[in-house]
Formats: structure tokens, C-alpha cells, sequence
């Protein structure tokens, strides 16, 4: 990753930061404030100080892993901030007041709520960018309002755990049939959003050190990880729901800096082209 690029992502993390406290959220004693703490480290590194020049090996190893860890949930969390900001903050306090008292690393367990709640607002963020109107308030995830009167329902899955993925899947589809049928409309549909992040393999299978490669690898690990567990993706594929949108990010720390990569792919259901029209909109955003 290029310097400026970094010097981006530290300017609108100061923001964050800025936004927290303005919400009347201490980011300091959270797990923010570690990240920010990091990113400094981060920044004094890429301006060539040799902090760690008396760092034994093995507590550098654990500098890598807080670095990327924290360079992956500060650009997510920007994502959240870019998007959401304009909006009527009571649409989405609750979700921001457990985000930000999350655990420092993604959890090895399956609760890890906080990031739970910060893949849907996440994936909020992408519909407020591509232009639509959406509601957190509702008993759904997420509740988009289409340019044609229908309602889009999205339901956001982060799975942790291979074995878990088909149920996943399965639960939201019927959370989906189950929304719908309650709904104004039985037009209304429905759509899976799905993070995978925990389950690709380890970012070590890319090896290339050019930021464009990298995420063109990335791509690629997501496109086959796809193929292989196919069928868990369709696990209760329903009339009512459109597809699945899946969603990854990643990290890895290069000799010139960080590469950060977030892909998604879809998995579409239906012969309906609303799913293969939302996509190009719900994609190649750019964070900043």
C-alpha cells in the first residue's frame, strides 16, 4: 500500500475518533483507541522510525498481527462513518453502542456481537451509497426501499465457522419468508449478506506484493471459496430471495506497507435482474 494511502486512512479514522466522542462514546478506553494507538505506531514506522529496532522476533510477530487487525477495523468502521453520518443518529445509536465495546480481535468464538453489528451497518453503508433510502429500525437487519415501491429485506449473516455457513444461510431464508409474509406486500423481497472473512484461507496464499495483485488474489480465494461450498450458499434458496451477497476483507503487511481488500461476490437465486442490477451499484466502492 502506498504512504498516501495510509495517510488516507489515519485522517479519516481521526475523524471516527472525533465522531465517537461527539456521540458521547469514550473511544479512547474502547477498542478504538487501540487502534488508533496502533496507527500511530503504523505512521511512525512508514516515516522511517526505527521503533522496534530493539523488539526481540517473536514480540514483532505480534506487532504484524495488532497491526493488520487494526488497520483491517479502522477502515471498516471509516466505511460505517462515511455513510452513516447523515442520517438520523437514533436510526442506529444502539447499533454503535455495541460496535464500539466489541473485543479488540475478531473472536475465536461464535458471539462476537459487536462485529456482528458492524457487518450490518456496514452493508447499510453500501445502499446509502449506491443512492437508497433504508431503515436499521425495523425487526429486519436491514429494510431498503426500492425505486419501484417493493422492499428489500437483508438479512446479515457473519459466519465464523464452516460447519455453520448452510445453517446460516438456511435461517436467513426463512428469516426472509417470514418477514415478507408479514410484510404490507407479498411483492416485497429478499436478499442474504453473508461475511465470510473468518473462513477464507490464511492471507500467506498471496504473494504478491503489489497492492492491485493482492486484491486481484483476494478475489480469486473468495471466487473458489464459492465454488467449493456452493451448495451451502443455496441452503434454503426460496422464491423470495433474490441471492446472496458475500462480503470479505482483508490484510496483510507487506516490506512497503499494509494492503487492505474488501471483495464481494454474488450468488443469485432467481431469474429476476433486480440481484445482478444491485450488484455493480453495491460494489467497487471506495472507502474514502
Amino acid at each position: 500500500m502506498k504512504n498516501c494511502i495510509l495517510k488516507l486512512t489515519e485522517y479519516k479514522f481521526e475523524e471516527v475518533c472525533t465522531w465517537f466522542d461527539s456521540l458521547g462514546f469514550r473511544f479512547a478506553v474502547t477498542r478504538y483507541g487501540v487502534y488508533h494507538k496502533n496507527l500511530q505506531k503504523l505512521k511512525a514506522l512508514s516515516n522511517g522510525e526505527r521503533i522496534f529496532k530493539d523488539t526481540p522476533d517473536e514480540n514483532l510477530v505480534a506487532f504484524m498481527k495488532e497491526m493488520m487487525n487494526s488497520h483491517v477495523e479502522a477502515n471498516e468502521i471509516i466505511r460505517v462513518y462515511n455513510d452513516l453520518k447523515g442520517l438520523d443518529i437514533q436510526e442506529y445509536l444502539d447499533q454503535i453502542k455495541k460496535v464500539i465495546t466489541g473485543q479488540e480481535f475478531r473472536a475465536t468464538s461464535e458471539n462476537d456481537p459487536a462485529r456482528d453489528f458492524l457487518f450490518e451497518l456496514s452493508m447499510a453503508a453500501r445502499f446509502l451509497r449506491a443512492g437508497y433510502k433504508i431503515s436499521l429500525k425495523s425487526i429486519c437487519d436491514i429494510e431498503v426501499k426500492l425505486s419501484d415501491g417493493r422492499i428489500l429485506f437483508v438479512e446479515c449473516k457473519r459466519v465464523k465457522s464452516l460447519k455453520k455457513l448452510s445453517k446460516n444461510i438456511k435461517v436467513a431464508n426463512q428469516q426472509i419468508v417470514r418477514r415478507i409474509k408479514d410484510s404490507s406486500s407479498l411483492k416485497n423481497v429478499g436478499m442474504v449478506a453473508v461475511n465470510v472473512t473468518d473462513l477464507l484461507p490464511k492471507m500467506s496464499l498471496i504473494n504478491s506484493e503489489d497492492a492491485r495483485m493482492a486484491i486481484s488474489e483476494h478475489r480469486e480465494l473468495s471466487r473458489s471459496f464459492i465454488l467449493r461450498n456452493l451448495e451451502d450458499f443455496m441452503a434454503g434458496e426460496n422464491k423470495k430471495c433474490i441471492g446472496v451477497l458475500c462480503e470479505s476483507s482483508l490484510s496483510r503487511l507487506f516490506p512497503r506497507g499494509l494492503i487492505y481488500s474488501r471483495h464481494i461476490n454474488n450468488i443469485p437465486y432467481e431469474n429476476d435482474d433486480l440481484f445482478e442490477r444491485l450488484m455493480p451499484q453495491l460494489s467497487n466502492q471506495d472507502i474514502a
